[in-house]
């Protein structure tokens, strides 16, 4: 250790006297440190690392863009007509539906909004829910349907429409189901 501060003197000393030289203007500070810094005592376990990783995006795309436009829109226009037909039975103040550009916005007044919307980068749809809050949705060949993004195995869970009938039953009493299968 000792030797290898004195060679790091030694070589700091001679930099100092090449750049005295050239440039006699110079003064003789330099902004190198004198001593060496363990440079292993400085790193610690990042805290990033603890932290969960969640994907967005699927590992593979399973489907191609058109079969993701053609889906989502199904499925936005299904969610559409039935909510306006909801909307045409219940009286409820602030009931509203719009849907423009692949955003389907629910309002529902002092029960709050409902945003659903297209990714299409990450081929899901995501869901803004007053009751549980935000939620990405995947599609699922097998079952052929808009599947929770978060749930361990696809096949079990929440489905887009499921959610939606389960949540708005519980906010104004009524059941989708009924608008969701006509």
């Amino acid at each position: 250790m000792i030797a290898a501060t004195t060679a790091r003197t030694a070589r700091l000393a001679s930099i100092r006297a090449v750049l005295q030289a050239a440039s006699p203007a110079l003064r003789p500070f330099m902004s190198l440190a004198a001593r060496p810094r363990p440079i292993l005592a400085l790193a610690a376990a990042p805290t990033w690392s603890t932290r969960r990783s969640v994907s967005t995006a699927p590992a593979t795309p399973t489907m191609t863009d058109l079969e993701y436009h053609q889906r989502s829109e199904a499925a936005l226009d299904v969610l559409v007509d039935a909510l306006e037909a909801l909307g045409d039975d219940v009286e409820l103040p602030g009931f509203d539906v719009t849907y423009s550009s692949g955003v389907l916005t629910l309002s529902l007044g002092a029960s709050g909004t409902y945003v659903l919307n297209k990714q299409p980068p990450n081929q899901q749809i995501w869901l803004s829910s007053p009751v549980s809050g935000p939620r990405r949705f995947d599609w699922h060949a097998p079952s052929q349907a808009w599947v929770d993004a978060r749930s361990v195995d696809p096949a079990s869970g929440p489905v887009l429409e499921d959610l939606l009938r389960a949540e708005l039953e519980q906010l104004v009493d009524v059941d989708l189901g009924e608008y969701l299968a006509k």
